[in-house]
């Protein structure tokens, strides 16, 4: 499928739609014929309602909203006008020059903003920049689209890594085996875990988790199996653990490897006769529950050191699965950070539409080494949408540990090529590639996967190129 086959036709037409909302009829004529005669097509309107109802068929490619209505305030009607067509670029326009004012605007999302009486070259260089902007944005959210891949219990993967496993878990749902995740710190166990139990038969019982490395190991038993009154000081009342809350459902102990001697003893009871003892003695208690572990570090060290129990190790990897660290699945790295973007993007404003992930910061992500694998991609994610506003998330807005790693691009890599001297063939050698690009571009009505076809090579490249003509000459066609 081509880039533009299925999206707004305000915005890939050959003419770029933009509608006007202002209630001043001169006003709205002298926008309306400058737009024309630059090459726009023009939906002026004179009230918000109007305006409102029909922007879900119009999905125009930017928008010019008179931020003083009579009536009701500029600033509602862009909060509603994002909602209705997210992403769309809008364009203030205010008689009134207060900072106030513009402050206002632009913290509800404006784009821009342009003084009426409108200067002619102002509002055109400022709508031709906001539909460039949105035209690529369009563009790179489309190649970020997973492809090739595959979705399994709400988890994503197109590396072979990520498949193998998800090959491994349809034959674990349909059993009742214990299960042991391998995997390093931040790989998504507990996803996984979550995932097999939703999966599973026991879907409709309770998922309960703990993590045991952060529970001392003289409240382990009792958090695992309960206590009777009088086990220890201050139990004044029997309590149920959480064996007894699992009941039917899964049990998923993280960092099994930190559970201690005595509840290794009480859970191995379990697992092989159905019943435990609560501490403080009392009657044997009946259980079923699924169990799921996970454990960062590998156990046979501790089972042959004697730390971890041997005949429970063999209990709880009836079905051991290796989740594989972020580097050994790089095709998982541009989904799984598109996806966190708009994740993370949704939390902070549902009614802001998540901002578009530079190329180059794909080049950065896919060149760092993920230590702390996706919860570190999590992380680095979550800072990027913060830092980046209302703007695209760029290399400067990663972490600098991220965008300093050698062979990825960084500020200092990107100055030094900034100052190399281009011989006399150099320059003419960019300028005819400059040519070829901005032709095929032309001839392929602005479609980019059609113009690198063209051009035979990626639509990556082909996009840095589009960038930085656009920082050497500012034009919505480019």
């Amino acid at each position: 499928m081509g880039l533009n086959e299925n999206l707004e036709p305000g915005l890939w037409d050959r003419q770029a739609t933009v509608a006007i909302l202002d209630d001043d009829e001169g006003s709205r004529f002298v926008i309306d014929r400058l737009l024309s005669l630059s090459g726009y097509r023009v939906a002026a309107f004179a009230e918000a309602a109007h305006l409102l109802a029909a922007l879900p068929d119009l999905a125009p490619a930017a928008i010019c909203l008179d931020l003083h209505l009579p009536g009701c305030d500029g600033t509602e009607v862009l909060e509603q006008v994002r909602r209705a067509v997210p992403g769309t670029p809008v364009v203030m326009l205010t008689g009134d020059q207060s900072p106030e004012s513009v402050v206002a605007a632009m913290r509800c999302g404006a784009y821009d903003y342009v003084t009426k009486p409108v200067d002619r070259d102002r509002l055109l260089l400022t709508l031709s920049h906001a539909v460039a902007e949105r035209r690529l944005a369009v563009q790179v959210q489309l190649l970020e689209r997973p492809r090739g891949g595959r979705r399994y219990g709400g988890l994503f993967g197109r590396s072979a890594a990520m498949l193998e496993l998800f090959r491994q878990m349809e034959g674990v749902v349909t059993s009742d085996v214990p299960v042991l995740l391998r995997g390093e710190s931040g790989t998504g166990k507990a996803r996984i875990a979550r995932a097999i139990h939703t999966l599973g038969a026991r879907r409709n019982w309770p998922f309960i988790e703990v993590n045991l490395s952060t529970t001392p190991e003289p409240l382990q038993g009792p958090m695992l199996f309960g206590y009777m009154r009088g086990a220890s000081v201050g139990a004044v009342a029997p309590r149920r653990g959480l064996l007894d809350q699992a009941a039917g459902g899964t049990l998923f102990l993280r960092n099994v490897g930190d559970l201690g001697a005595t509840a290794q003893t009480g859970l191995l009871r379990a697992l092989e006769s159905g019943h435990f003892i609560r501490v403080g003695g009392g009657p044997e208690v009946s259980c079923s529950f699924r169990l799921v572990a996970s454990s960062a570090r590998e156990l046979n060290p501790a089972v042959a050191g004697g730390g971890f129990r041997e005949a429970l190790y063999f209990r709880i990897a009836v079905f051991d699965l290796h989740v594989p660290p972020l580097r050994e699945r790089v095709d998982d790295i541009q989904p799984l950070a598109t996806e966190m973007v708009r994740d993370h993007a949704a939390v902070l404003d549902p009614a802001r539409a998540a901002p578009v992930v530079r190329p180059e910061v794909v080049d950065v992500l896919l060149a760092y080494r993920w230590p702390g694998n996706a919860r570190e991609l999590s992380n680095a994610m979550q800072r990027a949408v913060i830092a980046a506003g209302s703007g695209p998330v760029t290399t400067a807005e990663l972490p600098e540990s991220i965008r300093r790693v050698p062979g990825g691009v960084s500020g200092a890599h990107e100055a030094s090529h900034a100052v190399m001297p281009e011989s006399a063939a150099g320059q003419r050698l960019a300028a005819l590639t400059r040519r070829a690009i901005l032709d095929s571009l032309a001839r392929n009505w602005g479609n980019a996967a059609a113009a690198a076809r063209d051009l035979g090579i990626g639509r990556a490249t082909l996009y840095r190129k589009m960038r930085a003509y656009r920082r050497e000459t500012p034009d919505a066609s480019v």
